[in-house]
């Protein structure tokens, strides 16, 4: 898994993270997903490296593991309210989580598609509504507006740019 950061930097969790250190994020990103409190994020984080994996001893910390363990708390801290998300998104099709925002297609209504606007803390940031021609699929009017720059004016308006 290539995790992306907040800031932009790809950590390849296969060649970046030991065993234990990748034990250790599952739980993290479990922890994330369900909103914890960041007290309780940190304290379950701090418990986790302590114990490592079933229980073998302290997990290292690398500079990769501080990055993707930060930027989960750093994801918590928007979430919650108490940090503002980062104003780019990658152009691309939203693929998942962690990985720099993008567009999620939605509904299509009267040749038009929907379209989410998530920026790189997969925060919704916006709705547009692009065009769509008859024989087009989501993918192909997203990569239409993506190569055009004709989204450019609204993710400004949106507070956002594009990184690549």
């Amino acid at each position: 898994m290539i995790y992306l950061t907040l800031a932009g930097r790809a950590v390849d969790c296969d060649l970046d993270l030991t065993s234990p250190q990748r034990h250790v994020l599952q739980k993290l990103l479990t922890w994330e997903h369900l909103g914890l409190k960041l007290e309780d994020f940190a304290a379950r984080r701090a418990k986790a490296l302590e114990q490592g994996w079933g229980g073998l001893g302290p997990v290292e910390q690398t500079p990769a593991f501080a990055a993707v363990a930060g930027d989960l708390a750093a994801r918590l801290a928007i979430r919650h309210g108490q940090a503002a998300p980062p104003g780019w998104l990658k152009a691309q099709l939203w693929p998942g989580r962690y990985a720099g925002g993008g567009l999620e297609p939605g509904r299509t209504e009267a040749g038009r598609l929907e379209v989410v606007v998530r920026d790189a803390a997969d925060l919704e940031r916006g709705r547009l509504w692009l065009d769509m021609g008859p024989e087009e699929t989501p993918e192909q009017v997203v990569g239409r507006a993506w190569a055009g720059g004709g989204l450019l004016g609204e993710l400004a308006v949106l507070g956002l740019v594009m990184r690549a």
